[in-house]
This record gives C-alpha cells, structure tokens and sequence, in this order.
C-alpha cells in the first residue's frame, strides 16, 4: 500500500500492484546507490568540478558508464508507468466524488512521479547515440554543494533544438508568424534559422523591418582608443585602461543614468573595487542586490532626485531591462560577449560543427555574441524621444574583421563623435521631461475644471 505520513493516510491500496512499484523502486534506488559507489571510484575523472558524458570528448568514459544509464532508463520506465497508472485511477475516483484529502494524495504522488520521469528522461539523453550537430546531446555529471555537502549532479539535453521544433511544431502549422529585434546578424537570419529549424524548411520568407527610431540624430557610438583588447593575453592592460575611462566617463554631475555591462561578474567586482570611493558611492552593483528590481527602483529614486546613477550590470542586464529617458543615458559595454567559458552544450556544439567541416567561430561564436551585442545596445533608445551614447571598449570592433561585421549589424547610430554629444542629450531630455510634466499638469487642471458637483 501507498502511504501518506503528511495526513497520515493511506494513497492507494491495490496490495499486489503496490508490492510491484515497491519493487521497482527498491531496484531503482539500488542501481543509484551502487552508481553513487562508482562515481566515488572514478573521482579523478572530474575536471574543475563536472565529468563530461560524451565518449568523443572524453575516452576515459567506457561502456560501464553507459550501461548504468540504459539500467536506469529501464527501472525508471517501469516505475513510471506504474505510477502513472495509478495517477489514472486516483483522477477517475475525483471526477465521480472529489475529495479533499484524495486530492492532495494525488499532488504528492504526483510530485514523485515527476522525479522518476526527470530520471527517465535524463537516461534517455544519456543514452542518444549522437550523430550530428542536430542530434548531440549535452551530457555531464558535475559536484556541487548543496547544503553543505557535495552532492553529484547528473545533466543532459538537447544542444540543438531545431529537429524537434521542425518535427513537432513546424512540420503541423498552416502559418506562423515569429518577431523578434534579434532574430537577424545585420539582414542575415541564417543563424536562428538553423536554431530554430526553420532551415529544414522550404518555406520560410524572412523581412527586417526598418525602426522607427531615429539613431542617427538622436544618438552616438564610441569606441574609446584603447591599446589592449580583453583578451586572456593583455586582460590586466586592459582592466587598468577601463578602470582610466571609466574614472573619465563616470565623473559627472548631471542627474541622469548610465548602465555600465560586464560580461564577467569577476571583472565587475574588481573593477568597482578599483574606483574612487567618491565614484563608488554613485554605482549600484548588481551582485550587491537580492533582485534586480530593488536595484532599479533606487536608480529612478536617486535620477527623479536629480541625482546621477550608475549601474554596473552583468548578462541580465543586457535584455529586457527598461530604462527610458534621463533613466538610461549612456550605455558602456566594457567587452564583446563572446563566451570565453566552455560549457558542456557549447563544447558538444563545437565537436560537432568541426566534425561536419564547419567553422564554429563563424557560425556560432559571432552570430551568438552579434545578438548579445545589439540586445545589449537595445538598452538606449527605448521610445522615439529617447537621446543617448553607446561606448563599447573593445578596439575589436574596429581592429578585426568580425568587429566590422558586428558594427554594421548594430542600429545605426552616429558615428561622427561629437564631444558634447551626452550634455546636449541630458538638455533634450530634461526639456522634454518638463514638457510633458507641463501637459500633464495642464490636463490635470483641465480635469478638475470641467468636474460638475453632485449635490
């Protein structure tokens, strides 16, 4: 039988059916306890903290490691199917007679019926035989700690999503329609194509709409002059270079926002650490806040005081953040977003566009770091009123081929430098503010002027 200690009652009563789940699950614990054994055994295979599953990428890994997946895939599908079953059964007893206590039996054996097919599915993409950039899957075991202890970690996944979508969404569709600012590099939708699956396809017509914004005479681009590139090689020249702009570009008294985007939560933290305290005083640093919110909210508090504000920002800030107006500024991008971590999916991803001949810089590497860039521009003019600067410290963009080809994929602001460019955008800005406060104001007393009183 099925027991619930929480309300001390009894789930399913089915002595036979119950005996075969109970069954299958003291088999299915016992083949996790026994692999737990094995991955102590063989904890030197571990690199910087995770195992990767991948035969190809790492020998060291042999048919034992395999087998034990295939196992756990066979002992969790029976298990599941049992409970899944039983789920069945429990769903009919509500719909004839609902029952409070029955009902919460049947979230709490839900619950656990979803750790076994997490186990299920996990096996099963352990198992995939890859073949192709469009069938590998991502498969690593990593240590982590959790409270307090180091515990294995087991994942694994799709590294490419666009057979599935092709299969299951595309392929049964009459039309479809997807939008999006980032679904090309420049006019250039090859890479989501393939991301998405839509290359599998004969026919798909992409269109790049033209913005309504006007960039070119509402804001400006700057690549400051620095003599190293954040690279591995001349990082700590570059850093002490940033660290001299920045003391340059933060050092003013207007009261309006500037977004500062770090790519590395390290060099943020160092870079902050660097600074004037009198500077540090005016910065709001992400890895300081619980939530992003809290961190915006007291931004628009100290800008609508007529204060300056800045913030230092990591990846997240870079998409979806909305700061209009005299909130947002200026916007310093301290590097190009290319990955320099290697993670298991982009390491799976890269054998196998190598293996097909493919250039993996050019075909991934840009086009992905291309999109982070102009998500991260994105962050300026957020409505047809909005001035601003962006500045991007990274002399590849103007030193390397790829930089050319990132450049003109960005919207197209001014690239004539104009020194005074960010005063005369606060003046516009701070009129404009003004002027709707004025309109507002007026509509107000408009309001009240036409009230009628009751009697």
């Amino acid at each position: 039988m099925i027991y619930n200690q929480d309300n001390n009652s009894y789930v399913f009563t089915d002595i036979p059916l119950c005996d075969i789940l109970f069954e299958h699950v003291n088999n299915l614990a016992s083949a996790l306890d026994d692999f737990y054994i094995m991955l102590n055994q063989n904890i030197g295979c571990f690199i910087d903290g995770q195992m990767i599953l991948n035969d190809y990428l790492n020998p060291q890994i042999g048919a034992n490691f395999r087998d034990q997946f295939v196992r756990f895939a066979f002992l969790a599908f029976e298990l599941h199917k049992g409970l899944v079953g039983i789920i069945e059964k429990l769903k009919n007893e509500l719909r004839e007679k609902h029952d409070i206590l029955r009902e919460t039996n049947l979230n709490k054996l839900g619950f656990y019926t979803t750790v076994v097919e997490a186990i299920l599915v996990t096996s099963q993409y352990i198992i995939n035989q890859d073949d192709s950039r469009y069938n590998a899957n991502a498969k690593w075991i990593a240590i982590k700690s959790i409270r307090g202890h180091d515990e294995f970690v087991i994942n694994a996944g799709l590294t490419h999503a666009g057979k599935m979508l092709f299969d299951t969404l595309w392929s049964n569709v009459y039309a479809c329609v997807i939008t999006s600012a980032t679904l090309a590099v420049g006019n250039d939708f090859t890479y989501y194509k393939h991301k998405l699956g839509l290359n599998l396809s004969e026919h798909v017509t992409s269109y790049k709409l033209g913005s309504n914004f006007n960039y070119n005479e509402q804001s400006q681009i700057v690549v400051p002059k620095f003599k190293s590139t954040p690279d591995y090689k001349s990082r700590d020249d570059f850093v002490e270079e940033l660290i001299e702009y920045l003391q340059k570009a933060l050092d003013y008294e207007d009261g309006y926002g500037t977004l500062v985007l770090f790519f590395n939560r390290k060099q943020l933290i160092d870079t902050y650490a660097m600074l004037p305290k009198r500077l540090q005083k005016r910065i709001l640093s992400q890895p300081d806040y619980v939530s992003s919110g809290q961190l915006i909210l007291e931004h628009k508090k100290r800008i609508v005081a007529k204060k300056p504000s800045i913030i230092f920002g990591l990846n997240s800030f870079a998409q979806g953040i909305d700061l209009p107006g005299l909130y947002c500024l200026h916007v310093i991008i301290t590097k190009l977003p290319f990955d320099t971590h290697k993670d298991p999916r982009s390491m799976v991803l890269e054998y196998w566009v190598k293996y097909e001949k493919g250039n993996y810089f050019t075909l991934v590497s840009l086009p992905e770091a291309s999109i982070k860039l102009i998500q991260a521009v994105g962050r300026l003019i957020r409505d047809e009123n909005d001035y601003g600067q962006v500045s991007i410290c990274d002399n590849r963009l103007v030193t390397k081929e790829y930089g050319r080809i990132m450049l003109d994929a960005l919207p197209q602001f001014n690239r004539k430098y104009k020194d005074r460019f960010l005063q005369q955008a606060f003046t516009q800005m701070t009129t404009y503010a003004e002027y709707q406060m004025i309109n507002a104001q007026g509509y107000i007393s408009h309001e009240k002027s036409q009230q009628v009183p009751l009697n």
